[in-house]
């Protein structure tokens, strides 16, 4: 008898790991307010440091941001940080500086739903006891 697969019942789905993100966009210091300041990732010390690309460290896995042009994906990207109210106040931080893009965030009960100046949606959780320890450094 042949099993049905139910992808309800997956927790991850059917992916194991997006090591890079590439995303277009068209100005490194709005996506260094977001990235950087805002959702507090880190930029790669060591490669492509210049204007025309940014890389970003999201533990093992990056966000490259080069400068050509914009691009939005379909869909959302979630992030799993380690301090949802840290982010909340840091996205706060830069409302000001990003009020002109179509830069928007929510936190609600346990996550954060952030879009960055391009139109791009990310929904930021914190870690989840269910999946084990976590090393999100």
């Amino acid at each position: 008898m042949a099993k049905t697969y139910d992808r309800a019942q997956e927790d991850v789905g059917n992916f194991a790991m997006l090591e890079h993100v590439n995303l277009w966009q068209p100005d490194q210091r709005l996506a260094t307010l977001f990235y950087i300041v805002g959702l507090e990732l880190t930029r790669d010390p060591f490669l492509m440091v210049g204007l025309e690309n940014m890389w970003v460290n999201i533990g093992r896995n990056q966000v490259h941001l080069p400068s050509q042009g914009t691009q939005r994906l379909r869909g959302s990207i979630g992030l799993v940080l380690p301090d949802l109210a840290r982010v909340e106040a840091a996205l706060q931080g830069v409302s000001e500086a990003l009020a002109d893009t179509e830069f928007t965030f929510t936190a609600a009960n346990d996550r954060i739903e952030a879009t960055c100046p391009w139109g791009n949606r990310f929904i930021c959780h914190a870690p989840a006891e269910e999946f084990g320890p976590a090393d999100l450094s």
